[in-house]
């Protein structure tokens, strides 16, 4: 066996155990701010962090041994989004003031401190479409009824199309930023592969139409994105960009940065968003952008050896943030198990991947660092986690699962 092959092996070994116990770890830890379908705000107030718990049970259901925790993830997860489902369906609008049918599509509630209801937010819509298919792709036949599991699939097909054809302006030629734009295309993707056939063309369509248009903007509809979308920063000459440096423009937000269309942690997060689409369509596309993004940004990962900021990412001077973030990603492990870059990169070899899946010391001031403390330490006790922090619950998931499927990846 090569040494590819064998790093590949015991990485898919390694990754699987870590993330089951380390999805078993949060689902455990979290559970004393669960009440009435709903993890972390029981207000729903931040409508779409509500089911990243749920679709991290999706996938530790298809692997845990226990019968007893099984049931009581899958009685979580329905609790979740039939929660979601009905809250937003009822309270929710969108923009011109006009109700949906419950069961249909996701509406933005009021955000944390409001009062009133708020129009309806693509990019809350957004994350919550991707969830919910995900969860509806990870749960084996038979562990929900076909009904329900018919009616969550809709849900999803009907926010895609409320998505593509928005009220005024249709999100899949409006430039949110580089890394909604990623999680557009997730929204699409994920919707169809989950839909019948007779319906999923449709999703795909929409899927290739968000892909271009997330590169190319200004080429939709020129003179209005212009320096938006994808930047070759260096173009290298391998066929799944290996040597390649390349970024997605985000708007500037609040810390003007020395590249006002570049920032460092959502390109961090995007590359995120890419592994977890990946895992499931495995398109080539999405790889090659993976394999750039991640190398633009590789020289901001402090690995364990460094003295006091050990396996964080200096986010510092970018268009949005400016501070440092947790190394609680996926992407790495994904690229480390799909062996698209072949390990050409130490951040990539079985040692590095699980120190950084291992760490326990936590900074004293701002989040903490590793998958273990960052994803399953003491923050769970508020009730209350930083956006990143929830975020990053997905991707255990995501691992789990690419770790799952590894023997079938070539």
């Amino acid at each position: 066996m090569s040494t590819v092959e064998s790093n590949r092996a015991l990485l898919a070994s390694g990754l699987a155990t870590r993330a089951q116990g380390l999805g078993e770890l949060i689902i455990s830890n979290s559970s004393a701010i669960y009440e009435n379908g709903v993890f972390w705000q029981t207000n729903m107030s931040n409508t779409q962090h509500n089911l990243k718990f749920a679709a991290l049970m999706a996938t530790l259901v298809r692997n845990t041994t226990s019968d007893a925790r099984k049931a009581a993830y899958l009685r979580m997860i329905v609790e979740s989004v039939e929660r979601e489902l009905s809250v937003n369906a009822i309270d929710g609008i969108f923009t011109g003031g006009t109700t949906m049918p419950p069961d249909t599509a996701y509406y933005q509630g009021p955000w944390e401190g409001a009062v009133t209801l708020v129009a309806n937010d693509p990019t809350a819509t957004i994350p919550l479409v991707i969830d919910l298919a995900w969860i509806c792709h990870q749960l084996p036949a038979g562990t929900i009824s076909a009904a329900r599991r018919k009616r969550w699939i809709a849900a999803c097909q009907a926010n895609c199309d409320l998505l593509d054809s928005w009220p005024g302006e249709p999100i899949t030629s409006f430039y949110i930023n580089g890394n909604y734009m990623a999680q557009l295309c997730s929204c699409y993707a994920l919707t169809a592969t989950v839909s019948q056939p007779s319906l999923a063309a449709r999703y795909w369509d929409m899927y290739e139409r968000a892909y271009f248009f997330m590169l190319y903007p200004n080429t939709v509809t020129p003179g209005r994105w212009i320096n938006y979308g994808l930047t070759i920063d260096v173009a290298g000459t391998d066929y799944n960009w290996d040597d390649y440096e390349a970024h997605l423009s985000e708007n500037h937000g609040e810390v003007p940065g020395p590249v006002l269309n570049f920032d460092w942690n959502y390109s961090q997060y995007t590359l995120d968003i890419l592994a977890r689409q990946i895992v499931i369509t495995r398109d080539t596309r999405m790889i090659r952008l993976l394999n750039a993004i991640s190398n633009k940004i590789a020289p901001r990962i402090q690995d364990e050896t460094a003295p006091t900021l050990a396996w964080t990412f200096n986010g510092t001077g970018g268009s949005r943030q400016n501070n440092y973030t947790n190394m609680a990603t996926a992407y790495l492990p994904v690229q480390s198990l799909i062996r698209e870059k072949e390990f050409l990169t130490t951040l990539l070899t079985p040692a590095k991947v699980f120190s950084c899946w291992d760490l326990l010391i936590g900074l004293d001031l701002g989040p903490a660092n590793g998958q273990i403390t960052a994803l399953g330490g003491a923050a769970y006790a508020m009730g209350r986690m930083p956006g990143g922090i929830v975020a990053g619950i997905a991707n255990v998931a995501v691992v789990r699962y690419c770790a799952e499927i590894t023997t079938v990846w070539a």
